[in-house]
């Protein structure tokens, strides 16, 4: 018998050829019957999205992202009760990307979002933040934002 190792090139390839041939089911077994020497597939972002989006959809069905972001809510404080747990961070990060893909909205998208946000919240003003307290902006005296 013998190993041989796939790039993530590849990894990627075999996945998305996999989900878009109809057979999402068959991503994560496919990335796990990967020989562990060489290259960890896996690691690869892009892999571990696909591999993550195929369980979801082969697990949950058709959902909105409403019940995934109902979900974080419970694990945001999951992560607020042990903040350096790796492994509750990542319960989070799986939820934002089930949210996200199940919203449809394609990480351009998102991006530019998020940049649109960081400016509002550059402009605004912001108290001292307390340790282990929320730290939101000062909104004006009818109940706008600032900024």
């Amino acid at each position: 018998m013998t190993t041989q190792t796939i790039s993530r090139r590849s990894a990627i390839e075999l996945a998305r050829y996999l989900i878009e041939a109809g057979h999402a089911d068959l991503v994560i077994d496919a990335l796990h019957a990967l020989p562990e020497a060489g290259v960890r597939c896996l690691t690869n972002h892009s892999t571990l999205r696909a591999a993550h989006a195929a369980w979801s959809q082969i697990r949950f069905g058709n959902v909105s992202a409403v019940g995934p972001a109902k979900h974080l809510a419970k694990e945001a404080l999951e992560v607020a009760s042990a903040p350096l747990d790796v492994a509750e961070h990542a319960d989070c990060w799986m939820l934002l990307w089930d949210m996200q893909r199940r919203a449809g909205i394609s990480d351009t998208e998102l991006a530019s979002a998020i940049e649109a946000k960081l400016i509002t919240n550059m402009a605004r003003y912001w108290p001292a933040p307390t340790e282990g307290e929320a730290c939101e902006h000062v909104r004006d005296s009818e109940g706008g934002a600032n900024g």
